[in-house]
């Protein structure tokens, strides 16, 4: 992920959770519902990479492992731990959320000033 797109890896973070609260699923089917969520490709070595921090902070548990196509398919689950993180999360993004509301306008405002000197 380059510098400026760190901050969505906290955001991918709660969505990965959030999606694993409805269902269980397999890396490649959070690649795809993360890439779709957020309006661009990410790569696979960072769903993977993400998937494995989640393992070991035991957000998520790996409930069931197959073989399709030669290769190892790990379906995860969301554990209690990892739902009372996503939760935890509710007052804080609110206050994201109101920031943002403010930041974005502000910041394009100052783009278009800057664009027509």
């Amino acid at each position: 992920m380059v510098e400026k797109e760190k901050i969505l890896r906290g955001v991918i973070t709660l969505l990965v959770l959030e999606k694993l609260c409805h269902e269980d699923m397999h890396g490649y089917a959070l690649q795809v519902y993360v890439s779709g969520k957020i309006d661009r490709k990410i790569a696979p070595g960072t769903i993977y990479v993400l998937l494995g921090s989640l393992l070991r902070r035991k957000f998520i548990r790996i409930s069931s492992q197959f073989r399709a196509k030669n290769r190892d398919v790990k379906v995860y689950t969301i554990t209690d731990l990892g739902r009372g993180f996503l939760e935890d999360h509710i007052a804080p993004l609110i206050i994201v959320r109101n920031v943002l509301d403010y930041l974005i306008p502000s910041i394009s405002q100052i783009a278009e000033a800057r664009g027509q000197q």
